[in-house]
């Protein structure tokens, strides 16, 4: 028809924009798409030759059905004859290749004509010449060339080249479409599922370079997710994108990065990892040689906090394994062990080594580290074991390594023990240690030197001595573990016994919170607490005889001794306790004796007395029994006789001196008032006794005695006073008689000294 009609040149553009138009909406399917080449090749010669503004391909996305991927190849056909100098772009093609791929049958690849219009299309972007290509839109090219050259269509193989050499860093990509990103990584992915597909181009080395660039932590965690999704690709074959993807460095940066010391989410990684794989050994050592680098220890060692939570996941990483040990006999393999990888003796022995080094390590964490590298040791000694023989070379590797964890022991231990806090989890250990018959026996050993070295022996000094010997007991009897570990419970019964008389119930030595925890464990039932219990009961004073005329002046020695006990135990006596009801059925039989041998006591058990009754008060506060206060009540009344007749001889020894009152004392008096070297010793009562005439005649002078030493602070009275002694000197009688003379004077002058000078005054001030 335009042949025919011989149109305008301006009619015929139009006619041919609406032709090609016509072909391309009419494009459905292949079978259309090569109709409409057919019919474009035949009357292109009729067709007014476009331009490329005349003549463009719609816009197409992911979103692209079938229809519109042809109708795209179509244009890119009409493109190519005309020579229109327009093509697609990488990221277009790429949509063209992953819609027609989405028929698993791929029978549209088998068409010559469509393979021709696609290679065309590829090389237009390889020629820099013809379009400049983004970087990130080659990356999405490598999944199309893979898939290509999947259909055995090698030609495009030579395209591989192109997208290798991929940079990144030439246009400076600072986002990506995420939606194409995702659907080119699982366009790849998914051709691994077909046991005969070997990728062209691995997208792996580009994809780690490509998150590396972007530093996109969502992007990143998006990307794993897809890549831990084992639906996604075939987990036995040699393409899984794990083995490639552990064969560059920068994927352990990448984790490194994303993970750092998030522990949690690094366990969940390991147990993806290993549904992902079938043989984990490779990507395993991968992974240890990033846990012991130096960059990533240094990160763990920021906090003792994150050294623990490293050595629990060390701990715990039961999957780290296959790492292989030859044995050789006379130049000939004899066998082959398989061992956890985090077990093995040369790599948990840096790793401990690194992190124990921290001096604010906390116990949890040196008992983890302890337990760890034990464990290696454990491990390691059960596969030797299989084998025949070993070489001489390789027992002197052992022989080294032991070494090296024998000290790194000994230095942990160390740190243990020096640690108030940390003690707690190295008993623990000594416990958990006796009942795991698995245990080292050089580990036991250590353990045990160091439980004899921390307890110490009786009369011997050890490392530890700045720690009271009760202390140590007492943490080793609050772990209820320890009870069960027999040799260990039975060292610590036979150093209680043999060192009971540590065990001072002294308030200086125990603090509140140490007696409190033996109120707690109380009811525990075990042999090492009733051995404590016991050996703190028979710290209680038991010498507790009868007084007689005989045994008095030992015997009250004695009192005060244990009144002395019993004020350094006030602790005891105030807090609840197992032994509280010992020590006040021993405080009730001291106050008993005090009381029913009041009579034989001596002068210094009253002193004794009148010095700590109120302390003594103070332990019986606490007990509301009729018979304590009836107790400390005849206490008090006893210590009243013996301050009132200290009074009166005070006063008396005070006011009766000088040479007029020494030659008129009895004897007797003079006695009383100058004292005697045996009171200490003698009884209070019979004391009284002696001098019950002269107590009885001081006390009818006591009043003025007392007036006198009052009004002796004026030294005026105390002039007057000497002056009536001086004019009395020759005055001889009965000493009351001669100091009431003396007072009488004196007391006249004093008043009349007191008048004269209030009308001095008076009459000054009237004036």
């Amino acid at each position: 028809m335009l042949a025919a009609e011989h149109p305008s040149q301006s009619k015929m553009k139009d006619q041919s924009a609406i032709i090609l138009k016509h072909l391309i909406h009419g494009i459905k399917d292949e079978h259309s798409f090569h109709f409409a080449v057919v019919v474009f090749n035949a009357l292109q010669q009729q067709l007014y030759l476009l331009k490329s503004q005349d003549f463009n391909i719609d816009p197409i996305d992911m979103t692209a059905n079938l229809d519109q991927a042809f109708q795209a190849l179509f244009v890119c056909n009409v493109w190519k004859e005309w020579n229109m100098k327009q093509w697609l772009s990488a990221k277009q093609l790429f949509v063209v290749i992953h819609t027609l791929g989405k028929d698993k049958s791929a029978k549209y690849l088998r068409s010559s004509s469509v393979i021709e219009i696609i290679e065309y299309a590829f090389g237009s972007i390889c020629d820099s010449r013809l379009q400049r290509t983004l970087s990130f839109d080659k990356f999405l090219l490598i999944p199309c060339i893979n898939y290509l050259a999947f259909q055995e269509q090698e030609r495009f193989a030579q395209f591989g080249e192109y997208v290798e050499r991929i940079d990144f860093q030439s246009d400076k990509v600072q986002s990506v479409n995420v939606t194409d990103f995702t659907e080119a990584l699982i366009f790849d992915l998914q051709l691994r599922k077909d046991k005969q597909f070997s990728p062209k181009v691995w997208i792996e080395q580009h994809l780690l370079r490509l998150l590396r660039r972007l530093n996109d932590t969502n992007l990143t965690k998006g990307t794993l997710d897809l890549l831990l999704d084992n639906n996604n690709y075939a987990k036995d074959e040699p393409s899984n994108p794990w083995i490639q993807l552990w064969s560059h460095e920068t994927c352990w940066d990448m984790f490194q990065e994303l993970y750092k010391t998030e522990f949690a989410e690094w366990n969940k990684l390991i147990e993806k990892l290993q549904q992902c794989v079938v043989k984990f050994e490779e990507i395993s050592k991968k992974l240890l040689q990033g846990f012991q680098s130096s960059r990533f220890l240094e990160l763990v060692m920021q906090s003792t906090t994150t050294i623990y939570e490293f050595l629990q996941f060390v701990h715990k990483q039961d999957c780290m394994y296959v790492y292989v040990y030859p044995f050789f006999f006379f130049a000939t393999s004899i066998g082959f062990v398989t061992s956890n990888r985090w077990k093995d003796r040369n790599s948990v022995t840096r790793t401990i080594g690194a992190v124990s080094a921290k001096r604010d390590m906390s116990g949890e964490g040196l008992a983890l580290s302890l337990e760890l590298l034990w464990s290696v040791t454990v491990t390691r000694a059960a596969t030797i074991t299989t084998t025949t023989t070993t070489t001489t070379t390789m027992m002197t590797v052992m022989t080294s390594e032991k070494d090296v964890e024998k000290r790194l022991t000994n230095e942990i231990l160390q740190l243990l023990l020096t640690n108030e806090q940390a003690r707690p989890h190295w008993i623990a250990l000594l416990a958990k240690n006796w009942s795991d018959s698995t245990t080292d026996h050089d580990l036991s050993e250590a353990l045990e030197q160091s439980f004899c070295s921390w307890l110490g022996e009786k009369d011997k000094k050890c490392e530890y001595d700045e720690i009271p010997f009760h202390s140590k007991v007492l943490e080793l009897v609050s772990c209820h573990e320890l009870h069960d570990a027999q040799p260990y419970c039975s060292k610590l019964i036979e150093s209680l016994k043999d060192r009971s008389n540590e065990l001072c119930l002294n308030s200086d030595q125990w603090k509140s919170d140490q007696i409190r925890a033996i109120h707690d464990c109380s009811d525990v039932k075990s042999d090492l607490w009733e051995a404590l219990l016991s050996a703190l009961k028979e710290e209680i004073p038991s010498n507790m005889e009868q007084l007689n005329d005989i045994n008095v002046v030992a015997m009250s020695n004695i009192l005060c001794q244990n009144l002395d006990y019993c004020l350094k135990c006030r602790l005891w006596f105030q807090q609840d306790n197992p032994i509280q009801e010992s020590l006040f059925k021993f405080l009730n039989q001291l106050l008993a004796n005090l009381i029913q041998y009041e009579r034989l006591l001596p002068v210094h058990v009253y002193k004794y007395l009148t010095k700590h009754l109120q302390y003594v008060q103070g332990l019986c506060s606490s007990v509301s029994w009729t018979d304590w206060k009836e107790s400390t009540e005849k206490l008090k009344e006893m210590v009243r006789h013996y301050e009132e007749f200290c009074k009166l001889l005070r006063v008396f020894r005070q006011t009766i001196t000088g040479d007029l009152f020494d030659h008129n004392l009895t004897p007797r008096l003079a006695i009383l008032r100058n004292g005697s070297d045996t009171w200490e010793t003698q009884a209070f009562f019979k004391t009284k006794s002696q001098y019950e005439q002269e107590i009885k005649q001081l006390k009818e002078i006591q009043p003025d005695m007392e007036k006198v030493m009052e009004q002796s602070k004026s030294s005026i009275f105390r002039h007057m006073w000497n002056d009536c002694c001086t004019t009395n000197q020759k005055m001889r009688g009965n000493l009351l008689v001669v100091f009431k003379k003396v007072f009488q004077d004196t007391n006249e002058n004093w008043e009349h000294f007191k008048q004269v000078l209030f009308f001095f005054f008076f009459f000054k001030k009237s004036k």
